[in-house]
C-alpha cells in the first residue's frame, strides 16, 4: 500500500509540473511514458523469445 501511495503522489506531483510547463512539456511526457511502454514490450518479446530458444536446445 505504501508503494501505491508513492506513486498516486508522485503522479499528482508530475501532473502538476506538466500542466504548469504547457502543452510542449505534456506532449513530450506522452512521447516519453509511450517509448517507455514500447521499449518494456521489445524487452519481454526479446525475453520471451529467448526463453523459447532455451528450451529447444
Amino acid at each position: 500500500m505504501n508503494k501505491s501511495i508513492k506513486k498516486i503522489t508522485a503522479f499528482i506531483g508530475i501532473s502538476f509540473i506538466l500542466v504548469s510547463c504547457g502543452g510542449h512539456a505534456t506532449c513530450d511526457a506522452y512521447g516519453y511514458i509511450k517509448y517507455n511502454k514500447e521499449k518494456q514490450e521489445i524487452q519481454k518479446e526479446i525475453n520471451a523469445v529467448s526463453h523459447e530458444e532455451q528450451e529447444t536446445v
